[in-house]
């Protein structure tokens, strides 16, 4: 995830509090791919718990939510899968 996540990023605060790598993955290409901070967005669906669409609709109501939270996903299961963790 290191590539994903800014330069410097502590990846054991970062992976804290997701129930699995793949969620974990899902919203830090999330972040990168819609340009909201990592932290924001996780602080969104793990504390306030909402979904990634909906924290990414209220954090860029311009963009279409629905489809950059499944791509993420599509983008994290890959990942996911090919080093083995699912």
């Amino acid at each position: 995830m290191k590539p994903v996540l800014n330069a410097g990023t502590n990846l054991k605060w970062a992976a804290e509090g997701f129930r699995d790598a793949e969620q974990f993955a899902t919203v830090a290409y999330a972040a990168r791919n819609t340009g909201i901070p990592f932290a924001v967005l996780k602080h969104h669906v793990i504390t306030d718990s909402k979904s990634l669409a909906d924290a990414i609709h209220e954090l860029r109501p311009q963009l279409d939510a629905r489809t950059e939270a499944k791509r993420a996903a599509t983008m994290a299961r890959s990942d996911v899968a090919a080093i083995g963790l699912h």
